[in-house]
């Protein structure tokens, strides 16, 4: 009767410790880290993909966001992001690439967008500014040539009148030129503002030209 009891218990023992493991086992998969399960895009992954959207007039965070979605889940950093920029000579702080010197990492999960900065930012947006906030959130909506970030958190434009921004779209214009779309609510009237990218960039460039102009004629006049 002692053996058979004792038998019992061993049996009853096994079971327990089977099912220990396979519980411990289970929790040790759900809390693996994001970087084991997600995959992460790599200088090689986006220096092709800048490269690409650049013949089309696409600006590096759109084209950046373009190759994170071609996972259901996907990141990437700003390491990353800056380093495939160095390689493809694309200077970071310049109209276009502004966003991008404070990226700390992009997270895709299913169509949500987390956009996570070591600080905020504001960039020249005709004759106003957009800022970025330090956390950005957004649906991720692609139709074609046109990316959308709907449900937008964490963006605005600052000049000339403040507003938050709830919908950022890149796309084109009729002319083929690269274009922004900032919908946001001015004056208690909901709109949408069309921002030429092209004419950014050449303004920017201008400025640039004036400026270096200006200090070479200031050492001369030294």
């Amino acid at each position: 009767m002692n053996r058979m009891r004792h038998g019992r218990a061993a049996g009853i023992g096994w079971v327990l410790a089977v099912v220990f493991l396979s519980a411990t086992s289970a929790v040790a998969q759900t809390t693996r880290p994001v970087d084991s399960v997600v995959p992460t895009l790599r200088t090689a992954d986006l220096v092709q993909a800048v490269d690409g959207a650049r013949a089309s007039g696409e600006e590096p965070l759109s084209a950046v966001i373009r190759a994170l979605s071609a996972y259901p889940n996907a990141q990437t950093t700003g390491a990353e992001v800056r380093a495939a920029l160095d390689e493809l000579n694309i200077k970071v702080g310049d109209a276009g690439t502004a966003t991008l010197a404070h990226l700390d990492r992009i997270v895709k999960t299913g169509n949500s967008i987390v956009i996570s900065n070591s600080a905020e930012s504001r960039v020249s947006a005709g004759s106003g500014e957009i800022a970025f906030a330090k956390t950005i959130k957004a649906k991720l909506r692609i139709d074609g040539p046109t990316l959308t970030l709907e449900n937008l958190e964490g963006v605005k434009v600052t000049e000339p009148v403040s507003a938050r921004l709830t919908r950022l779209q890149f796309g084109k214009n009729e002319a083929g030129d690269p274009v922004l779309r900032a919908t946001g609510k001015w004056l208690f009237v909901t709109s949408t503002r069309e921002i030429n990218l092209r004419e950014v960039k050449e303004r920017a460039a201008a400025n640039a030209l004036e400026s270096g102009a200006s200090d070479r004629l200031n050492d001369v006049d030294r």
